[in-house]
């Protein structure tokens, strides 16, 4: 009969309880429910409080510790099972004698889970106040890209729409007849001119490349690019001029120095304006707005051949105005300068890799 039942006691006793020491460490407090026999002298369990259950021969002890420091006159009397053993939660502890507790005692089996719980909330609560910024200040919303970044993928996808364009009018302007403003070239020669600038293009990534965007950075250097690229467009149409037509040298050397730092140019906005779009969001997204960015690019590179093939084609029919050759090239340079009014809201915080904090 000693051991007939065991009591997990959630409600609170109507004695008063012993409390423990506030000296004591917080592992050491411990709830012990356990029955024993009646001693003839109302034993009490040691740090602990009695509260005697009617006529039975059995009564409930709540013990605040374990240890030494707490006495009691009932040696002989054996805690026979414990009911429950939990760590009580800092602030919980009885202070003094006979004081009442202030909490049930169903918050001592659940404080552990609850205490985990509540840290995990607080925590969360921590990450989503943080906010992360970008080097030179500029701020990320939550979702990993904002205003920075759609206005560096507009840029990418702007200069796709140069680019295409500026590519798919020269072999045209270049095979068209020079009674029409045209260099009559053959496809052979159309094929030399691009070679070249293919030569162009790797000497000039492995040697002076590095050098530039280490001097101007990515957003200065996407800048006088974009400027750069409105002038050198309308270098190639100077090929057609009557002087320079007519003497096959001048002719070449027009043509393959317009390659050439066509070709330059564009390695430099290309290369930059995609360091800008990668730079302007953090690295959990940079997948999707990559993704974004060649969509809106390849959307561009669809539009951009039916844009300058009209515009070149009404061009043919101003032969009677002078330098009408010039409307296609001209376009591509205005196009140009409005690439440089949107690289110009890219702030210079792009210049290096986005800091999460």
């Amino acid at each position: 009969w000693i051991m007939s039942r065991m009591v997990v006691k959630r409600e609170k006793p109507a004695a008063a309880r012993v409390g423990v020491d506030e000296e004591e460490e917080d592992g050491e407090a411990l709830l012990l429910s356990a029955v024993h026999p009646r001693s003839g002298g109302g034993g009490r369990g040691s740090g602990g409080a009695s509260t005697a259950k009617g006529g039975g021969g059995f009564h409930e002890i709540e013990l605040g510790s374990v240890g030494n420091g707490t006495k009691g006159d009932d040696d002989d009397a054996s805690v026979a099972e414990l009911g429950l053993m939990n760590p009580l939660p800092k602030g919980s502890r009885r202070t003094a004698a006979g004081h009442e507790g202030d909490e049930d005692d169903d918050c001592v089996a659940t404080a552990a889970p609850a205490s985990a719980a509540s840290s995990a909330r607080a925590a969360s609560a921590r990450r989503k106040q943080q906010t992360k910024k970008l080097v030179g200040g500029g701020h990320v919303i939550e979702r990993g890209w904002g205003r920075q970044t759609v206005t560096a993928a507009g840029c990418y996808a702007s200069l796709a729409f140069i680019a295409i364009g500026y590519d798919e009018i020269f072999p045209v302007y270049a095979k068209t007849s020079r009674s029409l403003g045209g260099l009559s070239m053959s496809g052979q020669e159309i094929g030399g001119v691009l070679i070249f600038g293919g030569f162009a293009l790797v000497s000039f990534q492995t040697t002076l490349f590095p050098k530039i965007l280490k001097h101007f950075g990515v957003t200065k250097g996407l800048r006088l690019a974009s400027l750069a690229f409105a002038v050198v467009t309308l270098i190639a149409p100077l090929a057609s001029l009557p002087h320079v037509v007519a003497n096959d040298r001048l002719r070449w050397a027009v043509l393959l120095t317009s390659q050439t730092l066509k070709i330059v140019v564009l390695a430099v906005l290309f290369t930059t304006v995609i360091m800008a779009v990668n730079n302007s969001c953090q690295n959990h997204v940079k997948a999707r707005v990559n993704g974004a960015a060649t969509s809106m690019a390849a959307f561009f590179r669809i539009v951009s051949p039916i844009v300058h093939g009209l515009i070149f084609s009404w061009s043919l029919r101003l032969k009677h105005v002078v330098l009408h050759q010039f409307v296609v090239f001209g376009f591509v340079a205005t196009c140009s300068l409005g690439l440089f009014c949107l690289v110009s809201l890219l702030p210079k915080s792009l210049d290096s890799p986005p800091v999460e904090v």
